[in-house]
């Protein structure tokens, strides 16, 4: 099995651990250690979280996520509220695919991981 993150095999995306995401799952403060994100509103109106730090060396590094990044949708649910972001955390564990919409620099992107 996959330990970690790894670049996926077809060269798109990166593959991560079941055990990996686990880990975060069951303890949220270790999340808390390796990345900071807070509100991301336009007109007062939540779109999305933006990152406000990423630990050097972390996994959230290797996840090519970077300061700067506006997290806007995950698996296409968009995360316009506190509610849509802790519903996808609860659900984390029983995926298999992962795509982050991200907006860097001004330019909307996807990240896609695979969950094994």
């Amino acid at each position: 099995p996959t330990k970690g993150i790894v670049e996926n095999e077809d060269g798109i995306g990166k593959v991560v651990s079941k055990g990996l995401l686990s880990s975060y799952t069951k303890d949220i403060d270790k999340v808390w250690k390796d990345i900071g994100i807070g509100e991301h509103k336009v007109n007062g109106q939540l779109q999305g979280f933006k990152v406000n730090f990423v630990k050097k060396g972390s996994d959230f590094e290797k996840l090519d996520l970077r300061r700067g990044d506006i997290l806007k949708a995950v698996n296409g649910q968009e995360l316009n509220s506190y509610n849509a972001a802790f519903s996808f955390y609860k659900e984390m564990e029983s995926i298999e695919n992962l795509t982050l919409s991200i907006q860097r620099n001004n330019q909307d992107m996807e990240l896609e991981y695979e969950i094994k």
